[in-house]
């Protein structure tokens, strides 16, 4: 069913932004120039924006699984790719304009 399948989508990046906006707020912490804080700044806030629709259209059990299985993924992973994070908050960030 295909509004499942958004659902689900929408439930992984709920995930991802859940683990990943706390990431981002580390890198921001650290960063020196103003113009890339700034930009940071920027794509947390839509990120946040982001998340917040999606907590509130998503299902919690469809959020549940969708962290767990992230969670999984990133045991298995190890390492965090700053530039996929970015990328994948702009992907959704786009729409909310």
């Amino acid at each position: 069913n295909e509004e499942r399948l958004i659902y689900e989508r929408g439930a992984e990046l709920w995930a991802e932004y859940f683990e990943d906006i706390p990431f981002m707020e580390r890198l921001l912490a650290s960063e020196t120039s103003a113009r890339q804080r700034k930009d940071m700044a920027d794509t947390i806030a839509k990120m946040r924006q982001a998340q917040a629709l999606f907590d509130q259209a998503i299902p919690n059990d469809m959020k549940c699984a969708a962290l767990i299985n992230h969670r999984k993924r990133d045991k298995d992973e190890h390492a965090r790719d700053a530039s996929r994070i970015i990328a994948n908050a702009k992907e959704v960030t786009k729409y909310l304009k």
